[in-house]
């Protein structure tokens, strides 16, 4: 097959990964991936896997005139089918696909709230949600019919992300000695999910008075960096050293999670965390989940790890109170660190989360999902 990704941009972030995993996966299996999206900041990974890309607006009103540029780029690649995964993009694609007779899907990566349902015209005949809160959502404050709804999950790449030794080379880079407890988040550092690590380094003196020796490494970046360089620098300032670290972005997130003893984190990070054998406490852009263990895990998955809901209020107090147990004991984090990397092997890979997918595309490519469905 051939698809066509549809991206707003290529802003990291959690749709942004989804959709490279997946398109790295489908190439692997023969298929054609194209994608479309204002912004090309990940067009390096493209280039790099197969994929072709093309630069096309899509934000605010002028997903009506990127409409008719995706409907001239599904006609020249020869596409199969459209996958869109944010919601202006998904406007251009459903015209697009409308005006070419190509089946079109909407993968929904987070929640709306339900007056926005009269905003959205541009439903596919199924709709893809990548939690159990997604599809709640969708069925009862976005009024879709539950049958509609697919929901799938996101995947990881066990690989990639697997335990391992920490590399003596990030070791040296960040002047950590093997062993030194490492508390580590990686995330988008904007309006939504800044707050994480603004959070986590108002709780680093907390955790100095249990664990004198923890770095708190943030990894990351966006427009809130200067409000989280502003809590490391005050919470820096008590603890009298450098104990809370922004590092930016990174691409070496795996060697990271294999110097942490415990990644803060929510959605893929919390999956890849879990996979490379490294305990979690999931905290995201509605909440504090808390620490995630073999009782706590179905929860936190229903809900993407905090970024889709959360039972709990977000506070340094909490995440101090539930990190010190874990940089404490590392029989427990072994512990842990087993039953993360077992369950992310067997239920969660990126190769089962594509089965699942093309799945989807070939039923729609052979017409078992109509337009009007």
């Amino acid at each position: 097959m051939k698809i066509l990704h549809l991206l707003k941009s290529l802003h990291t972030g959690g749709s942004v990964t989804y959709m490279l995993k997946l398109s790295a996966e489908l190439i692997a299996r023969g298929h054609e991936v194209v994608v479309a999206a204002g912004h090309e900041e990940a067009y390096p990974a493209l280039e790099a896997m197969g994929a072709r890309f093309h630069r096309v607006t899509m934000s605010d009103l002028r997903f009506l005139s990127a409409a008719g540029r995706l409907a001239a780029i599904i006609r020249a690649e020869g596409i199969d089918v459209i996958n869109a995964h944010h919601w202006t993009a998904g406007a251009a694609g459903y015209l697009a696909g409308r005006r070419t007779g190509v089946p079109f899907l909407l993968s929904v990566h987070g929640t709306r709230r339900a007056y926005q349902r009269w905003l959205v015209f541009y439903w596919s005949p199924r709709v893809l949600v990548v939690s159990a809160r997604g599809r709640d959502n969708l069925v009862r404050d976005m009024g879709l019919a539950p049958e509609r709804v697919i929901e799938s999950f996101i995947g990881v790449d066990v690989r990639r992300f697997a335990p391992g030794p920490p590399d003596p080379a990030v070791l040296a880079e960040l002047g950590l000695e093997d062993g030194t407890p490492v508390v580590l988040h990686v995330s988008r550092l904007n309006a939504t999910k800044g707050h994480v690590a603004r959070a986590l380094a108002d709780a680093a003196p907390r955790l100095v008075e249990s664990v004198p020796a923890v770095t708190v490494l943030i990894a990351g970046d966006g427009e809130s960096r200067s409000q989280v360089e502003a809590a490391a620098k005050a919470a820096n300032a008590i603890i009298g050293r450098r104990a809370v670290r922004l590092l930016g972005m990174r691409a070496d997130v795996p060697a990271l999670m294999r110097v942490a003893h415990v990644v803060v984190g929510t959605a893929s990070v919390a999956m890849e965390a879990l996979a490379g054998g490294c305990p979690v406490v999931a905290a995201g852009k509605y909440g504090y989940m808390g620490p995630v263990t073999p009782e706590t895990f179905a929860a936190a998955d229903a809900v993407c790890f905090g970024d889709h809901a959360a039972p709990s209020r977000l506070t340094p107090e909490a995440l101090a109170a539930a990190l010190s147990p874990l940089l404490r004991d590392a029989a427990a984090r072994r512990d842990l660190g087993a039953w993360g990397r077992a369950l992310m092997v067997e239920r969660f890979s990126v190769e089962r989360m594509v089965d699942q997918v093309a799945a989807v595309y070939e039923e729609m490519r052979r017409g078992g999902v109509h337009w009007g469905g």
